[in-house]
């Protein structure tokens, strides 16, 4: 049965109801048929006699002659009688008291009240409203039943007393409805509601904690104590101001830090930023430091960005991106997989690279920078202590080099497994340049000092025959010299004999022109050979066109010689020493010449490295927010005495597959890059 309640009581015309009508059923439908005090105002409802009929049969009080046709029955008495009215048109018919109702079937063997909207048989009508009050013929013993086929009004507060009321027809389910709902619909409401909260259960999306300033409560925990703080998920915590912790266990502890994944943390410092299971970044420090930094970055799987332990001047800026990264200290990145940067401005990109010191670099898989400023460059690459190398000797002099005191090193291996360094530009070639060299420049080195070795050497054969055959000479003329001394003598002892022996002076002279003695006390030559032997005991030895002042086992020195004039001319000591002075001389210009050249390549080629790799230091490679866009960066780098700026742009295609990357670099030395990339990604 479909109740239509309407509350409308205080919106009628006649305004506020009279004391005596109360605010009961009986009272509400006399009101509605027309009763006195009312202004004389109809409701032309439907159950207008009805009402009367009720309120008769309860005692209160009508007034009015006439109403439309219907009946009150008391079926308790034994005539059944009771208040009816009959009309056979249009208009009134008259209220009458009287027993022409009995034997109604309404009435049969009962001991309540009928109230009907019947003609004077009280029978039950098709399509006609009643109230049965009791027992009747149709109604149990102590209950009441009110039928109303074209609705039931009610107005005004209506009070069941606890009772329930049943048989309710399914009300209209709208934004609009005013119907009553059974309990089948409140059923269904129900299981739906607990169907959801299961799925919500299940699925651990229900635990959302926003702060108080919010408008409505919140579902879940109560995470989010900082000030406009936000908790999405099961102990998912955010107690710094302005805070955000999503996440299974997440904790933004600390102002505008944001925690995002399965027990993620951003605490320590202001604005740190942890992304991903598992990532931490901590300040290490108290939050109420004014000297402590903030932007720790944690992003990935098991990632820590913190601060340098019980250090509240390490600052922030610290990166940790990829899976099991640490990255500590100021301006520390970690990327990559297991890689470490832990201290103020290492860097270790790869897998499993190691940046220990401040200011270290390591690039590459398992490289190691062991020391402070220390660069490892490629997989496996690790660096030592630098050596020293202030200068060399050579020919007694000493020349110093520039940068012969390192600060820290680079490498590009690993002793055992070297590297080349390839595609390097000339370095500058200067007393004080510290460029890298290339092979070229080395090989034209070599070569020039090769030439110089060549001519030397050939300069210094020359020498040493020109030396030997003055040796020879030498030797000759000493023998030459101790058989003259001889002869002069044995002449002074004959020259008291010189006219007597005049035929035997000219046999001696004769051999003396011939220089054929044996050689055992006098000068002895080979016959033919044209050769002259000087000193006693000297001889040729077999050659011809020879002076010889010795022999194989004696030699002797040529003195008071006079400096040669022509080119075959016999040169004394001095000369021989002025001639090596100056041979050697040249030789140590010419070599110092080809050192410098080498030492200036070497310079220019570790200008022209140093500002190779400040080049692809400073050249950015910025990604594009989203599809369509393009980003535009500079940057510039310093490295060593090597200086770049770079510019690049970079453009993601419409549908986010294609990244067109282009950039030019330029360096302190004058040299120039650029580089172009095409990415696609599925």
């Amino acid at each position: 049965m479909k109740h239509a309640i309407d509350q409308r009581w205080e919106q009628q015309p006649w305004g506020k109801r009279p004391a005596s009508a109360g605010r009961s059923l009986v009272a509400a439908h006399a009101l509605q048929a027309g009763l006195p005090g009312m202004s004389g105002r109809r409701d032309p409802l439907r159950l207008s006699r009805m009402a009367l009929s009720m309120a008769a049969a309860l005692g209160v009080g009508l007034t009015m002659p006439a109403a439309r046709a219907g009946n009150v029955f008391n079926c308790a008495g034994a005539g059944q009688s009771g208040w009816f009215s009959a009309i056979a048109g249009s208009g009134n018919g008259a209220w009458t008291n009287g027993v022409s109702g009995g034997g109604a079937d309404s009435c049969n063997g009962g001991t309540g009240i009928t109230i009907q909207e019947n003609n004077g048989t009280g029978g039950v009508g098709a399509g006609q409203a009643y109230v049965w009050v009791g027992q009747t013929g149709y109604n149990a013993a102590g209950s009441v039943t009110l039928y109303g086929p074209s609705g039931i009004n009610l107005q005004g507060t209506t009070s069941l007393n606890g009772n329930k009321i049943t048989k309710l027809q399914q009300g209209v389910l709208s934004a609009s409805s005013t119907d009553a709902v059974n309990g089948a619909q409140l059923y269904q409401t129900n299981q739906n509601v607990a169907a959801l909260a299961a799925s919500l259960s299940s699925s651990q999306t229900h635990f959302v904690s926003i702060d108080g300033d919010a408008q409505q409560g919140n579902y879940g925990s109560n995470g989010a104590s900082g000030y406009h703080a936000i908790a999405i998920g099961p102990n998912a915590l955010a107690g710094g101001k302005q805070a955000v912790a999503l996440g299974d266990g997440a904790n933004a502890g600390n102002e505008a830090s944001v925690a995002i994944g399965r027990a993620a943390s951003a605490s320590g410092f202001n604005q740190g930023v942890a992304i991903g299971a598992s990532n931490t970044t901590d300040g290490g420090v108290k939050p109420a430091d004014p000297k402590q930094g903030g932007g720790l970055v944690a992003i990935g799987q098991q990632n820590t960005a913190r601060s340098l332990n019980n250090d509240p001047f390490s600052g922030g800026g610290i990166v940790a991106l990829g899976q099991g990264n640490t990255a500590q200290g100021q301006g520390a990145v970690a990327i990559g997989h297991a890689n470490m940067a832990t201290a103020a401005g290492a860097i270790a990109v790869g897998d499993t690279a190691m940046a220990m010191q401040a200011g270290g670099i390591a690039l590459g898989v398992n490289a190691r920078a062991a020391r402070a400023n220390d660069v490892a460059l490629g997989a496996g690459s690790v660096t030592s202590a630098p050596n020293p190398f202030a200068g060399i000797v050579l020919g007694g002099v000493t020349y110093g080099f520039a940068g012969g005191n390192p600060a820290s090193v680079v490498s590009v291996g690993a002793p055992g497994a070297e590297r080349q360094i390839t595609n390097v530009a000339a370095g500058q070639l200067s007393g004080n340049s510290t460029d890298a060299v290339n092979g070229s420049q080395l090989y034209a080195a070599m070569r020039a000092i090769n030439t110089l070795s060549t001519s030397t050497q050939t300069s210094i054969v020359n020498l040493t025959n020109q030396v030997g055959s003055l040796s020879t000479g030498l030797s000759v003329t000493n023998g030459n010299v101790s058989t003259l001394s001889s002869s002069l003598s044995t002449t002074n002892n004959n020259v008291a004999t010189l006219s007597t022996t005049v035929q035997k002076l000219g046999n001696t002279t004769a051999a003396v022109a011939d220089m054929r003695g044996d050689g055992s006390d006098k000068p002895a030559v080979t016959p033919g050979s044209n050769s002259a032997a000087i000193g006693a005991r000297s001889n040729d030895d077999g050659r011809s066109n020879v002076v010889s002042v010795g022999n194989a086992t004696q030699q002797r020195q040529i003195t008071n010689v006079a400096a040669g004039t022509e080119p075959t001319d016999a040169v004394n000591v001095d000369q021989l020493n002025q001639g090596m002075r100056q041979g050697v001389s040249q030789a140590n210009r010419y070599t110092d010449q080809r050192i410098d050249a080498v030492s200036q390549s070497l310079h220019d080629l570790a200008r022209g490295a140093y500002g190779g790799i400040a080049a692809a230091l400073a050249m950015p490679n910025l990604t594009p927010s989203g599809p369509g866009r393009t980003v535009v960066a500079v940057g510039m780098a310093n490295y060593k005495s090597g200086n770049a700026a770079a510019v690049s742009a970079t453009y993601r295609s419409e549908n986010s597959r294609w990244l067109v990357n282009a950039g030019f670099a330029t360096t302190n030395s004058g040299d120039r890059g650029v580089r172009a990339q095409l990415g696609y990604e599925w």
